[in-house]
């Protein structure tokens, strides 16, 4: 009970924090302050885990420490697609490296649970925090002479049809991702894998995605925003529909793989569509909205379902109510028009 509120505190966090920093970093910070201002920050509040025991106490540390990191991802992204147009580079080829890294690390990560004590893993974190503290200097976050957005400009810009549905199909394609990311490594151990397996299986998600970010230019220029976009949600619905109906290693395996279309071709959409849709001075709060509907609102009401239903219902219904959702968000989708959608090219 207590690990799943903890766990749970960190995505309900990232339901506002984001837009609050995202909009400090449009409105007030030119100089890129703000990104490297959370990055230290988070690096401080987690290191505080070394030393605290106690529920209450370690609770306070991890929604303290989401209320700052949780905005460094989405202010380093927008500067990132920022810098590859400004740039002419493919911000697909420059988001490959950091798939790289996550593949690295879940195929470390399992042999170091089996074999060395958590607070190895602890020390880890902290040092990869570090590490990005230092790098975010190398980040050109400045911005050029654009004016401030207000909060009622903002909101002018959330209230248009296209990107309000755009944020709301964000929402429901992380809300069909809940079940996975919450129960997807108790069903694992259920059926017998060691950890070692477990991470072996979460690295291959990532591979099959190390080409789509490689290819991503020309996947954009080549058919454009919103029909990635709906067949991301079409490649969703039947990777949650071959979770529901199979666990044989082999459909596993397949699942997995189509993780490069459930996020590779979502998530090099979904920058595209921010890039074209949002106007330059609402580039960090329009990123933060983006990873506050989708990590945020989308996986808390996920989970609070998935975690309502589990027991109940087990994990194939889940998945089965999964793709349900992908096709809903689908379905959402093609009510948007396609003044911004529609544009190709690269980022």
């Amino acid at each position: 009970m207590e690990i799943g509120v903890i766990t749970a505190s960190v995505p309900l966090v990232r339901m506002f924090s984001p837009p609050l920093w995202g909009y400090v970093a449009d409105r007030y910070d030119r100089r890129g302050i703000t990104g490297r201002a959370l990055w230290l920050f988070s690096v401080l509040i987690f290191s505080l885990l070394l030393f605290i025991k106690g529920f209450y106490s370690i609770l306070f540390i991890v929604v303290l420490f989401t209320f700052f990191w949780a905005a460094t991802l989405p202010i380093a992204e927008a500067s990132a697609v920022a810098t590859a147009r400004v740039r002419g580079i493919d911000y697909g080829r420059m988001r490959f490296w950091g798939t790289i890294g996550f593949i690295c690390l879940v195929w470390i990560m399992g042999p170091v649970l089996d074999r060395m004590p958590v607070y190895v893993v602890l020390w880890g974190l902290i040092s990869l925090l570090l590490v990005n503290f230092f790098i975010s200097f190398l980040i050109p976050m400045e911005k050029a002479g654009s004016d401030g957005i207000s909060i009622g400009q903002a909101f002018i810009q959330i209230k248009d049809r296209d990107r309000f549905i755009f944020l709301a199909v964000s929402m429901l394609m992380l809300f069909s991702h809940s079940a996975y990311y919450a129960f997807f490594s108790i069903y694992l151990e259920s059926l017998d894998y060691s950890k070692t397996m477990i991470g072996v299986l979460w690295g291959l998600g990532p591979l099959g995605e190390l080409a789509v970010m490689f290819y991503s230019g020309g996947i954009l220029k080549r058919y454009g925003t919103l029909s990635i976009l709906f067949f991301s949600l079409l490649m969703a619905a039947l990777r949650w529909a071959i979770f529901a109906s199979a666990d044989q290693l082999l459909f596993l395996i397949l699942g997995q793989l189509l993780h490069a279309f459930t996020f590779g071709t979502f998530h090099i959409a979904s920058m595209k569509y921010i890039e074209t849709a949002f106007p330059d001075n609402m580039k960090n709060t329009a990123q933060a909205l983006y990873n506050s509907s989708s990590f945020g609102t989308g996986l808390v009401l996920g989970t609070l379902v998935a975690g309502y239903l589990y027991e109940g219902r087990g994990l194939p219904f889940l998945f089965m109510l999964s793709s349900l959702t992908a096709l809903a968000a689908a379905f959402l989708l093609s009510f948007m028009r396609s003044s911004h959608s529609s544009e190709t090219g690269t980022i």
